[in-house]
């Protein structure tokens, strides 16, 4: 419960963000997190994190283990992950809505996908030549429960709050285009309806985090 509702108070903040032009300050801030999280664990793998396998009904908080027991969930769960990974793609069109030069995107696009594409095949290439088969699912269990995997927590806990800005700014303004036409444009203090709209979003936006 504490956890969930330090995740609210933050994203009670950042969900107020109207436009994908506002979050992007904030999706710079998502780019840096990942990419320190995933420089702390490369650099950790790279001294030999001890990880093991033992049975589900063990308990060893001080190691890293993984369950070795092959299943339809975990497989499935694999599979999701990967979906996950590349499911951007659901709010490029919102993206191309708000850019001042729609015709750059194909540019942007050229840029992030190989840079994600390598990303992603760099972690797979280096987890498995220290790890082999007994790499873990979880990126962060190859840092001890130190400081390290503290800071690396903290990190990724504020990018998942600006990954959930991002998607939720897509699917509120939807609901609000929906049910307030009139309020849904009103983004500046001059604009007529302006604190409905921004009650209208605060409503709509809460209910979805909920």
């Amino acid at each position: 419960p504490i956890a969930a509702a330090i995740a609210c108070g933050g994203l009670l903040i950042t969900n107020q963000l109207r436009t994908l032009t506002h979050v992007a300050i904030a999706a710079v801030a998502g780019f840096v997190t990942i990419m320190a999280t995933i420089a702390l664990t490369l650099a950790r793998a790279g001294m030999g994190a001890d990880i093991k396998y033992v049975d589900d009904d063990e308990s060893h908080p001080s190691t890293q283990y993984l369950v070795a027991t092959p299943s339809f969930v975990r497989f499935t769960m694999a599979i999701t992950s990967i979906i996950f990974a590349y499911d951007g793609q659901k709010i490029y069109p919102e993206f191309i809505s708000e850019m001042a030069k729609p015709e750059d995107f194909r540019k942007a696009l050229n840029v992030a996908q190989p840079f994600l594409c390598s990303v992603y095949v760099i972690v797979c290439c280096v987890c498995y030549a220290y790890y082999g088969d007994s790499a873990p699912h979880y990126l962060l269990d190859v840092l001890n429960y130190n400081w390290t995997r503290t800071f690396a927590g903290c990190l990724m806990f504020v990018h998942m709050i600006i990954s959930y800005t991002i998607t939720q700014q897509v699917l509120t303004r939807a609901i609000h285009l929906m049910c307030f036409p009139d309020t849904v444009n009103a983004l500046h203090p001059k604009d007529e309806g302006f604190v409905r709209g921004r009650l209208h979003w605060f409503g709509i936006s809460t209910a979805l985090m909920i």
